[in-house]
């Protein structure tokens, strides 16, 4: 079940439902697919979004669905999800439009910086060698002063040590 394990409270739920599906890990979802409900011991969230059929006489169609998390405090810091409704439906060309529209660029209180047509042309050629993705070739380069040969070394230890993630390498 994905993330969701079954957790059975010596007998099942209802119809032979579980008594609850918990989550292992955390669940991470942008704040903008969450409408989270809080009252004393109950946490009420639900999800919205898209996904593209890939077999059956509906494949390439986009689906919308909307998803209804129910879960109460578990333990310590934990929930447990007693209830999950989920709803499929045809994606209108409206919602469509607004799901695959790139979002707007958020404005930043801070200024952000421009790069001279020198350090563009060596963040081109410090990503091509390094494999890591501009956002993260930037950033080493701006640790390194724009140093090239000092952020080459810098690049090469850490990723011998295993300290560079797997983000990092993404394009």
């Amino acid at each position: 079940m994905g993330c969701f394990e079954e957790k059975r409270d010596g007998g099942s739920g209802a119809g032979g439902l579980p008594a609850a599906w918990t989550c292992g890990r955390s669940l991470r979802l942008p704040r903008s697919a969450l409408t989270p409900v809080f009252q004393n011991t109950l946490l009420c969230f639900t999800v919205h979004g898209f996904f593209k059929e890939v077999d059956g006489k509906s494949r390439d169609s986009v689906r919308a669905f909307t998803r209804m998390f129910i879960a109460v405090p578990a333990g310590n810091s934990g929930l447990c999800i007693v209830n999950d409704e989920l709803f499929v439906r045809g994606a209108s060309a409206e919602e469509l439009r607004k799901a695959f529209a790139l979002p707007a660029p958020t404005p930043s209180s801070s200024p952000v910086p421009t790069l001279s047509a020198e350090q563009q042309e060596m963040l081109a050629a410090f990503a091509m060698q390094s494999g890591m993705n501009l956002e993260w070739s930037q950033k080493c380069l701006q640790d390194n002063d724009w140093d090239y040969g000092q952020a080459g070394q810098v690049f090469t230890q850490l990723k011998l040590e295993g300290k560079i993630p797997e983000v990092a390498f993404l394009k």
